[in-house]
């Protein structure tokens, strides 16, 4: 009774410009990861849940990130024999990751509530590889991926909503929130067809993603940086927070990786995936020079910093055949989420990834100093043979760059998630720029500010949608 008196209470007030289209104890807007787990969860309260998303299709940036998640104790690490890790381990390293300017509540959370997320979502039929992933940023081994990829993940979350009784909607945009008295009562969004529509709610819950995809948004600081993200990374839930008082904080902040292959003007593709392993098969980075700048092995702020000090920042990853075939036993290719046939189709394009018989060859179709690189390269080699790396002092040094044909690969820096949002309570409820809470209004994932404070440490973006998305959704019944 309560949200039909609601509902007819908002055609009233807005039947000029919205037409009323239906009423749920929750409405979700956003399927990504954080949204689709939101939705889940307070579905399994019992609650009547309608999800919207603007794209055709569910995933937002889950689908085409990185595919990982990283927890402290998740019954997969403990399979795996890995029983060293804490949650107090975790989150010690996720507060230096983020040069202690976290919101350490949102952290200690993220830390402490990882691993049960991660059995959940097991539990829903999502599917990760039995193996953890170690990043030089991680004290344990404690990411995993997901096997399949992003689309095999998030067919698996649109499977568990469904049958939690998730009420899905594709092609609808949310453009605004609707208050009563202060309270957030509903959204309006525009379908399909253009027609503007009214979902009334108990409670709202935002999980629209970031904002890399719009330029005024992002820090003028990195609008040159590349972007890898969806196109749907406009920052809509930032906007509507802030139409409603939301606190937005870290908005000059976002996650800027190393490992980039320019695909189109402005638009790279990330290669983390298969860069972190080609270095510890013994593959090195250089400047335009020729020359090694880092220990490769070192965490990523690090290479990023590397990167910015060079005059047209970037490096390249330099590898041969042995290293290459190793990535294929993984079963990475060395572009994320590209075939072969792909990859083929880059290589085939001057200036973005170098294979050739000759070192030298290679060297020039990239730009490099050919001289300085074979020099570089036989440096390295030597050290590998010696196992001392006096130029750096590199311990991993698996084996030498030695066995044709050679690989150069462009490493530009790009940048895709957002680290600033709104400001939250530790149940996820959106906070005003007095510290209260806005009745009836929840957030999760991107579109929080400072969990991850100035940096986000690797395979934790994930970590935090899912973890947030959880919170979110059962807080969201239970108030």
């Amino acid at each position: 009774m309560k949200r039909m008196l609601v509902a007819l209470m908002l055609v009233l007030a807005l039947a000029s410009s919205a037409a009323f289209a239906a009423s749920a104890d929750v409405v979700v807007v956003g399927g990504g990861g954080a949204g689709l787990l939101a939705a889940i969860a307070a579905a399994e309260e019992g609650a009547d849940v309608i999800l919207l998303e603007k794209m055709p299709f569910l995933g937002g940036a889950t689908l085409i990130c990185g595919a990982v998640t990283t927890a402290a104790g998740p019954r997969l690490q403990l399979e795996a024999g890995i029983d060293e890790d804490s949650t107090e381990l975790f989150f010690l390293d996720l507060m230096i990751g983020g040069e202690f300017t976290n919101d350490a509540r949102l952290t200690w959370l993220m830390a402490e509530q990882g691993g049960a997320v991660v059995d959940w979502m097991e539990d829903l039929g999502v599917a990760f590889d039995a193996e953890p992933v170690k990043w030089a940023e991680h004290r344990v081994p404690r990411s995993f991926r997901w096997t399949g990829g992003g689309a095999a993940l998030i067919q698996s979350l649109h499977e568990a909503a469904l049958a939690k009784g998730v009420e899905i909607l594709l092609n609808t945009r949310a453009t605004r929130l609707v208050q009563e008295d202060g309270r957030v009562t509903g959204v309006v969004a525009v379908g399909k067809d253009g027609a503007e529509q009214v979902f009334s709610a108990d409670a709202v819950i935002l999980a629209t993603g970031g904002f890399g995809a719009d330029m005024d948004l992002r820090p003028e600081s990195l609008r040159s940086v590349l972007y890898y993200g969806p196109v749907s990374s406009t920052g809509d839930g930032h906007k509507m927070a802030a139409e409603v008082g939301a606190d937005l904080v870290f908005m000059d902040k976002m996650k800027v990786y190393p490992h980039g292959v320019e695909i189109a003007p402005g638009r790279a593709q990330l290669t983390t995936i298969s860069s972190v392993p080609l270095v510890d098969f013994g593959a090195i980075l250089v400047n335009s020079n020729g020359e090694r700048v880092i220990d490769e092995t070192l965490d990523i702020v690090s290479l990023k910093n590397k990167t910015l000090e060079q005059p047209d920042t970037q490096l390249f990853i330099v590898f041969d055949s042995a290293m290459k075939a190793k990535l294929d036993e993984m079963g990475l290719a060395m572009v994320f989420n590209f075939t072969e046939d792909q990859i083929e189709e880059l290589i085939a394009q001057p200036g973005r990834i170098a294979r050739h018989d000759d070192l030298a060859a290679a060297a020039a179709e990239m730009g490099i100093d050919a001289e300085r690189l074979a020099a570089t390269v036989n440096a390295y080699n030597e050290a590998v043979a010696a196992g001392s790396d006096p130029a750096f002092g590199r311990k991993n040094l698996a084996a030498p760059i030695s066995q044709p044909p050679y690989y150069v690969m462009e490493q530009k820096l790009r940048t895709a998630t957002s680290l600033g949002g709104v400001r939250v309570t530790t149940d996820m409820r959106v906070l005003d720029k007095d510290g209260n809470v806005i009745p009836g209004l929840w957030a999760a994932g991107e579109l929080i500010g400072a969990a991850h404070g100035n940096e986000s440490m690797p395979g934790v973006a994930t970590t935090w949608a899912f973890v947030s998305g959880r919170l979110a959704g059962l807080s969201a019944v239970s108030k």
